[in-house]
C-alpha cells in the first residue's frame, strides 16, 4: 500500500486503515477521505428541502404580478 499524504498538512501521513469489517485498501481510504462533512450534508439536505418551496413562491409571485398588471 502506498502512503497517502494529507493535502492540508504535509507532515500528516496515512499508512493504513481499518474498520470493524477489516483492513481498508488505499482506494477505500481515499473514498472515505472525500466524503463530505456532516455539516455539508445537512446543508445539502436543507437546500433540497427548501428548493420546492422557493420555486412555488416565485411562481405565485409571478402570477400575482401578472394579475396586478
Amino acid at each position: 500500500m502506498k502512503n497517502l499524504k494529507c493535502k492540508d498538512n504535509e507532515k500528516f501521513l496515512v499508512v493504513g486503515g481499518a474498520l470493524t469489517s477489516g483492513v481498508l485498501s488505499q482506494a477505500e481510504i481515499e473514498r472515505l477521505a472525500t466524503i463530505p462533512s456532516m455539516d455539508e450534508l445537512r446543508a445539502k439536505i436543507i437546500g433540497l428541502l427548501q428548493a420546492p418551496g422557493a420555486a412555488l413562491a416565485r411562481v405565485t409571485k409571478a402570477y400575482s404580478e401578472k394579475e396586478a398588471a
